[in-house]
C-alpha cells in the first residue's frame, strides 16, 4: 500500500467580459480571472471534490419586432427589454492514481493511452455524426 501524497491544485475560471470603450473596442476584449490555490494530502483511489469559483452574470436585452422596434415613440409598443441572470460554478473531480515508478508505470501508461484513444474515436464519430448534412 502506498502512503498519502500532497498534491498542489490550481483551478481557474476565464471569461470574456466585454469590449473595452474607444475606437478599437472590437479589438481589444476584457478578460476576467478568478483562481483557487489549495492542496490536498490523498491515498491511491480517492476521489476528492474541489468547488468554490462562482460567477454570477447579468446581460441586458432587446427584443421586439424587426423594423416596428425602431420607430421613434411607436417602438416601445413593439418591443421589450429585460435582464437575464446566468450563474456559473467550477467544480473539480479527481479520482486519483498513485504511481509507483519502480512497478506500475507501464501499466498505468498504457491503460491512459487505451483510454485516451477510446475517447478520441468516441469524440470523432460524434463530431461526424452531428455535422450538418448528416442527419437522417
Amino acid at each position: 500500500m502506498l502512503l498519502p501524497w500532497s498534491m498542489a491544485i490550481k483551478q481557474g475560471l476565464s471569461a470574456i467580459e466585454g469590449q473595452t470603450e474607444g475606437g478599437d473596442a472590437g479589438l481589444n476584449p476584457t478578460f476576467t480571472n478568478q483562481e483557487i490555490n489549495t492542496s490536498v494530502v490523498v491515498r491511491d483511489g480517492e476521489t476528492i471534490i474541489l468547488g468554490g469559483l462562482i460567477e454570477t452574470v447579468e446581460a441586458d436585452g432587446e427584443s421586439g419586432v424587426p423594423v416596428l422596434k425602431d420607430v421613434p415613440l411607436m417602438g416601445n409598443l413593439f418591443k421589450s427589454q429585460g435582464t437575464q441572470m446566468e450563474r456559473r460554478e467550477l467544480i473539480l473531480i479527481i479520482s486519483t492514481k498513485i504511481v509507483n515508478p519502480e512497478g506500475d508505470y507501464d501499466d498505468f501508461n498504457n491503460t491512459f493511452k487505451n483510454r485516451y484513444y477510446a475517447a478520441a474515436s468516441y469524440l470523432d464519430k460524434e463530431m461526424s455524426d452531428n455535422k450538418p448534412g448528416n442527419k437522417e
